[in-house]
């Protein structure tokens, strides 16, 4: 538990860094857990937000923007506070961005507040890279199969594929074909359903592979 100073009593408060995803919607959430004073505090929950050491407080009722924050009593004393996040888009300039935060309640008794820090990292990764994991924060190159348009690996839908670090996934449709001698021969690839033709005709490639050397 920890208490602001001149606090009439202590609160348990769990917060997290989060991370959010260029263009998705993120909810971070902290708790009070198991206060027994659960009326007066109710009404006296915050989330603050830390700009260059000025701090600014909000409840449900003050919060605007793209911002939002929620109070649910999950169980009686125990409140889950959600900073809901509607947009995570950056300038082109950045790739990533950090806001810091707070989860605050006050003293129902000395209006002392009591806060834990926690902070919300918004990341973009440029085209053909992601985010593999959720717990880091680096953007690294989506593997074969997978394509990445904003900022998420994702696997390629069915019956499509990718080379590594692509943005997007083909249908391609080839065969192995057999030729008699002093025949002629005609051997046929396919990019299916391309959705990008304009840009795809001019990128298509026929690659001979001799002892390894493309």
């Amino acid at each position: 538990e920890v208490s602001g100073s001149g606090a009439s009593r202590c609160f348990q408060i769990l917060a997290k860094d989060e991370i959010a995803l260029e263009n998705t919607g993120l909810v971070a959430t902290c708790s009070i857990v198991l206060d027994k004073f659960s009326d007066e505090i109710k009404k006296n929950l915050y989330l603050i937000s830390v700009l260059e050491n000025e701090e600014v407080y909000f409840t449900p009722g003050n919060i605007t923007g793209n911002r939002k924050m929620q109070v649910v009593e999950v169980e009686p004393g125990t409140y889950n506070v959600s900073l809901i996040v509607s947009d995570t888009s950056l300038p082109e300039n950045l790739q990533n961005k950090t806001e810091n935060w707070k989860c605050g309640v006050q003293d129902p008794i000395t209006e002392i507040y009591t806060t834990v820090p926690f902070s919300l990292t918004i990341k973009s990764c440029k085209a053909g890279k992601g985010i593999l994991k959720s717990e880091e924060v680096g953007c690294e190159v989506c593997p074969k199969n997978t394509f990445s348009s904003q900022s998420q690996c994702e696997a390629c839908p069915d019956k499509e594929v990718s080379g590594s670090g692509a943005s997007r996934c083909f249908q391609i449709l080839a065969k192995d074909e057999i030729a008699l001698e002093n025949t002629g021969l005609v051997a046929t690839c396919s990019i299916v359903l391309d959705k990008f033709s304009d840009e795809i005709k001019k990128n298509l490639y026929l690659i001979s592979v001799l002892e390894n050397e493309e």
